[in-house]
C-alpha cells in the first residue's frame, strides 16, 4: 500500500470511528430517556444514579471523540508540516547537488585545453563565419600561455582561414610589427592584455566589422567559449582590420 492509499484509508477509518462514536453517545442518551420512561419499579435514587452514570459515560465519550478528533487534526497538520519541510530540504539538497555538479563540470571544462574543446566544433563555427569571407583581422595574445597559443593556432587554421577570413600582421602604432611564432610563416601576432576571447574594433570601423564580430562572438558562445566585444584599447595601427585577442580563461 503506497502513501496515497494509506492516507485515504486513514481518513476513511477516522470518519467511521467518529460516526460510530457519536452513535454510541446517541445510544447512551436514549438509555437515559428510557430510564425516565420505564422507571415504575425503581426509586428516584436508583433512577438518578443510573442517569448520572450513563451521562458521565456519554459526556466522557463525547469529550474523547471531540478532543481525539482535534488531536488527530493536529497530528495530521504536524505531519503535513513535516512532509513540507522534508520536501523543502530535499529540494535544497537537489539544488545544492545540481550546483555542485555544474561546478564540477565547469572545473573540468576549465582544466580541459581549449584546443581539445574546439576540436569537434571547428566546422560549426567556420560555417557561421563564411558569410563574412574576406574580412581582415589580426591577432594578439596575452602573456606566455600554452593554452592561449594553441587555441589561437587552431582557431586560425581550422576556423578563421577556412571561413575565408584574411589575417594580416599585427602592427603597433609606432610602425613596428608583432612577433613571429617559432619558425612558422604565419602572420605576426601582437602582445596585449586580454582574457578569454576579446574582439576590438577601431572607432569609426564598426559598420564594416561589427556584424562579423557579433557573429564570431555568438558562434564561440554557442559552442562553450567565453567571448565578448570590448572597447578599443590595444596598441594597434591596423585601422582596417578586426582585432582578435586571446587571453587566459577567467
Amino acid at each position: 500500500m503506497d502513501e496515497g492509499e494509506l492516507k485515504r484509508s486513514f481518513a476513511r477509518n477516522r470518519r467511521l470511528a467518529d460516526r460510530f462514536g457519536k452513535l454510541i453517545v446517541v445510544g447512551l442518551s436514549l438509555d437515559i430517556v428510557f430510564l425516565l420512561i420505564f422507571a415504575e419499579n425503581k426509586s428516584w435514587k436508583e433512577i438518578l444514579a443510573g442517569i448520572f452514570a450513563t451521562a458521565v459515560i456519554a459526556v466522557g465519550l463525547w469529550v474523547e471523540i471531540h478532543f481525539g478528533g482535534k488531536a488527530e487534526d493536529d497530528a495530521l497538520n504536524l505531519q503535513q508540516i513535516s512532509d513540507q519541510k522534508i520536501a523543502e530540504a530535499d529540494a535544497r539538497a537537489a539544488e545544492a547537488n545540481q550546483k555542485a555538479e555544474e561546478a564540477r563540470l565547469e572545473l573540468a571544462r576549465l582544466r580541459t585545453p581549449r584546443r581539445e574543446l574546439l576540436r569537434d566544433k571547428r566546422s560549426l563555427i567556420a560555417e557561421a563565419l563564411k558569410p563574412f569571407a574576406n574580412v581582415s583581422f589580426d591577432a594578439g595574445i596575452g602573456p606566455n600561455d600554452k593554452d592561449v597559443e594553441d587555441f589561437l593556432w587552431d582557431l586560425e587554421e581550422f576556423v578563421l582561414w577556412p571561413a575565408g577570413w584574411r589575417q594580416i600582421d599585427w602592427k603597433y602604432r609606432d610602425g613596428s610589427l608583432g612577433a613571429p611564432r617559432g619558425d612558422s610563416r604565419r602572420p605576426l601576432v601582437g602582445h596585449a592584455a586580454a582574457s578569454n576571447v576579446s574582439i576590438q574594433i577601431h572607432r569609426g570601423q564598426e559598420a564594416a566589422f561589427r556584424p562579423a564580430a557579433d557573429t564570431l562572438v555568438a558562434a564561440l558562445k554557442r559552442t562553450g567559449f567565453d567571448a565578448q566585444i570590448d572597447g578599443m584599447n590595444v596598441n594597434n595601427a591596423n585601422v582596417h582590420a578586426m582585432h582578435i585577442l586571446i587571453g587566459p580563461r577567467r
